[in-house]
């Protein structure tokens, strides 16, 4: 993960302590460009911690649990998850493979759909960063 690909919002994890067992998540509250000559980017995060976003922080991998809490819906007996946006639009994700798979939905008058693959991510950082390109929303935790 290079710190280019982060915005703020987004979800990430690090080790607080090098002695700790566990990761913690958290979201970066702010960027900021701290030494011209290492060119290292800076994040304060949702807690006030000021972390190295080139070094010290990891992705967070895209689950089942963070697609229900980000305000998904378990279509039935499947592995895809949706979100829906009024009554015609959706967008949905397939967690059936290593990496999930993104598409645009919508419905006619019917309630036929069409969908349109759009892209395949491994991590949460980079479905909030599609979510608002495809959308112009952040996600944000139900």
């Amino acid at each position: 993960m290079e710190a280019n690909e982060l915005r703020i919002g987004n979800y990430i994890q690090l080790h607080r302590n090098p002695t700790d067992k566990f990761m913690s998540v958290h979201s970066i509250k702010s960027i900021f460009f701290y030494n011209k000559e290492s060119g290292y980017y800076y994040s304060k995060l949702d807690d006030d911690f000021e972390v190295n976003l080139d070094s010290d922080v990891e992705p967070v991998k895209l689950t089942e649990d963070w697609l229900l809490k980000f305000g998904f819906d378990q279509m039935k007996e499947s592995t895809t998850y949706e979100w829906k946006d009024g009554d015609y639009r959706s967008v949905q994700v397939d967690l059936k493979s290593n990496e999930a798979e993104i598409y645009l939905c919508g419905y006619d008058s019917v309630m036929s759909s069409q969908c349109f693959p759009v892209d395949h991510i491994q991590y949460v950082h980079e479905f909030q960063n599609l979510f608002f390109a495809l959308k112009g929303k952040e996600l944000t935790l139900k």
